[in-house]
């Protein structure tokens, strides 16, 4: 009698753990989308926030300047101040090798690429038409 109420109740926690094990891959791999997708939309967040200060010292003319801190999520591999033209573009490149960027109005004058999981403090300067992006201390 008690050897059949242990077997019973192995068996029992057997099919509990039988039915947990694909509903904990399934949340696996759900929280790994979730991330990618939070990544995504920071990305898409953030080269609008740096877009907007470039035309924002644009359009206040030369001479103008701002600082912005901000942090690039893990899911980036570089970002980029394009000149395009007669304007620029904020260009993000992800890690999967899909780009996010958007236009602004004036052309960029950067040194570099700037890598992704990492800090940043950047000053914007407006000056003779462009806009100069360096790093800030």
């Amino acid at each position: 009698m008690k050897g059949q109420v242990s077997t019973e109740l192995l068996v029992v926690i057997g099919f509990v753990v039988l039915l947990f094990i694909p509903l904990i891959m399934v949340v696996y791999y759900k929280t790994n989308e979730l991330n990618r997708d939070i990544g995504g939309m920071q990305s898409r967040l953030l080269t609008s926030k740096l877009a907007f200060i470039a035309n924002s010292l644009g359009y206040l003319g030369s001479g103008n300047s701002l600082k912005s801190e901000f942090s690039l999520p893990e899911g980036v591999r570089t970002l980029e101040f394009n000149t395009l033209g007669n304007g620029g573009e904020v260009r993000i490149t992800l890690a999967d090798g899909s780009q996010i960027s958007q236009v602004t109005s004036l052309p960029f004058d950067s040194p570099g690429e700037y890598a992704g999981g990492g800090s940043y403090k950047l000053e914007f300067l407006s000056k003779g038409g462009k806009i100069y992006v360096t790093k800030s201390a």
